[in-house]
Order: C-alpha cells, then structure tokens, then sequence
C-alpha cells in the first residue's frame, strides 16, 4: 500500500472510520507501515482513539508476545514517529463491486 492510494492528512480533517496508516523506520534496516482506524474526531493527538494492534513495551521479544488489538489515543499510535508522515487510505470506489451477501447456514 503505496503512495498511491494514501494522502497526507492533518490531524484535525480526521473522520470515524478513516483507515490511517504511518510509516516506522524505528527498527532499521526493516521498515513496515502501522495501520489503524479512527475511532472518533478531535482536534488534538491526545483526543483521536486509533483502533489498531499494538504494545507498549518496548523489547522485541516481549512486545511481540504482548502485541493484540487495542484502542489507544493517536498520540500513541504515532509512538516515536512524526505526526507529518501520517496518511490516510484511499479507497477507489470504482474498483469495488457490490453484491448481496449469501445467508448464512445458521441464523442466529
């Protein structure tokens, strides 16, 4: 997921449901980008819950044990990386085809 289908965004022009992604360099020479969900809108890090899998810890090996699904403020989303790389996901609607879904074997 490139340059192409993402945009830079201000913090404050983030909506629920925006796929946001930051790219971290912190673990040199490998690279990856961290993905999450916007929660609600605000206007400060300290106030956007970001869904997404993540630790607080700091050691590979333990951070890799502890890593699972949070919602934690976008200030720690960002977790040393510059707020200036964050991106949001573009989605191209002309791509997507929509379909009923097929029922389900048991309802419940």
């Amino acid at each position: 997921m490139g340059n192409a289908n993402s945009r830079a965004v201000e913090i404050e022009a983030l909506r629920p449901g925006d796929h946001v992604f930051i790219r971290d360099r912190t673990h040199w020479p490998f690279s990856y980008q961290h993905h999450g969900i916007v929660w609600k809108s605000s206007d400060t890090v300290e106030d956007i819950p970001v869904c997404h899998v993540w630790t607080p810890l700091e050691g590979f090996r333990q951070a890799q044990s502890d890593s699972n699904f949070r919602v934690s403020t976008l200030k720690q989303f960002i977790y040393h990386r510059s707020v200036d790389e964050l991106r949001v996901v573009e989605y191209d609607g002309t791509k997507l085809f929509w379909c009923k879904a097929d029922r389900p074997d048991i309802l419940l």
